[in-house]
């Protein structure tokens, strides 16, 4: 396997795994009842811009996922576990 053919299938596995991570994000905030728009006011940042993390579009960072985990009262460990 060369050097090119690790670095796909590394990006194809971020890719699933932010995926992944916005379909977490989706599913708890449907079971929240809450919409994107509410999402998006709490964390301080634009509708547009949370829909791009909950459809898996971007890479979000350390405090945004601080802020999600207190919005959605669960853990980090518990927000980032795709493998449920």
């Amino acid at each position: 396997m060369n050097s090119r053919h690790i670095c796909h299938m590394l990006l194809t596995e971020d890719i699933m795994f932010l995926k992944e991570f916005g379909l977490n994000l989706r599913r708890l905030r449907e079971k929240n009842n809450l919409s994107q728009s509410q999402i998006a006011f709490e964390l301080g940042t634009s509708t547009r811009q949370y829909q791009r993390i909950e459809y898996g579009e971007i890479n979000t960072g350390l405090l945004t996922l601080k802020r999600l985990s207190r919005i959605f009262n669960v853990s980090m460990f518990d927000l980032l576990n795709t493998h449920k």
